[in-house]
């Protein structure tokens, strides 16, 4: 089993018996993680993406504009994330974005597919040894 938090990822490996009267007890084998590699990371990928795509440069922005932008962005971002999980496509639309004038609706869409992701990563999976 495995999760990616916030900012770690946490891995179980599990061994589940089951008795002759049907009792199960698990057990948990080994327990490791990874520091510093999480959901957050996702979604800086997901968000460096999106304004790579997009040709989008903040830094010509003003700091409060260019703040706005990010956090609009990281918002979206977030949810895609979150939607992949149970979706192979998702599609957003970002308005207010001040790089675009304020105006202009962005459609966004990420795939698990997309080449900077690893698409194994973003179904959830659990693998249990079964013994009797």
């Amino acid at each position: 089993m495995y999760n990616f938090g916030g900012g770690t990822t946490d891995v179980a490996i599990a061994q589940v018996d089951i008795s002759d009267n049907g009792e199960i007890k698990p057990s948990v084998l080994a327990v490791d993680g990874l520091q510093n590699i999480g959901g957050a990371n996702f979604d800086e990928a997901i968000f460096a993406n999106y304004l790579n795509e997009n040709n989008y440069d903040l830094s010509t922005l003003s700091p409060k504009d260019r703040l706005h932008d990010k956090w609009i962005i990281n918002l979206a971002a977030r949810d895609v994330k979150e939607e992949l999980s149970a979706k192979d496509v998702v599609e957003r639309t970002i308005n207010r974005l001040k790089v675009t004038g304020g105006t202009k609706p962005q459609k966004f869409s990420l795939s698990r597919s997309e080449t900077f992701l690893t698409p194994s990563c973003w179904k959830p999976h659990s693998y249990f040894l079964i013994s009797h």
